[in-house]
């Protein structure tokens, strides 16, 4: 993603909130680019791979019935960022996003013209998959 790009993705998906369908279809791309190969492209935790790994992925569509209702937003954002340890989750059984996004913002950013701060970057592309997430709950 180029420093344009980045930018473009930022402000849509922090400054623009009454524009939600904007976030929404950047966190599914998203979602089907780096979530889906585990999760499948319903959420439901059956992805092509996902009969490979040892622990099976989350059924992500059940994520607020199996929290009362209620959608875990912080608990989402920090399994999905994971570069803060949550010792109460158990051991970490997926990517680190938020190195994996950080070292994107690096790469492809050019460090003489940077517009968008590293973290604002992360937590916006962490921001809008986790729109995406909320909009695939189940009752």
């Amino acid at each position: 993603m180029d420093r344009a790009i980045a930018s473009l993705f930022l402000f849509l998906v922090l400054a623009l909130p009454v524009n939600a369908e904007v976030g929404i279809e950047l966190g599914q791309q998203e979602f089907l680019e780096n979530c889906a190969v585990c999760h499948g492209e319903s959420a439901s935790g059956n992805g092509p791979v996902s009969r490979f790994l040892r622990i099976e992925p989350s059924d992500l569509t059940k994520l607020a019935r199996d929290n009362g209702g209620e959608f875990p937003f912080e608990r989402v954002y920090q399994v999905i960022d994971g570069r803060t340890e949550v010792a109460l989750h158990g051991p970490r059984k997926m990517p680190v996003w938020g190195y994996k996004y950080l070292k994107d913002w690096e790469k492809n950013t050019d460090p003489t013209q940077q517009e968008v701060p590293a973290e604002d970057f992360v937590t916006g592309r962490i921001l809008s998959l986790i729109r995406y997430i909320q909009t695939l709950q189940s009752e």
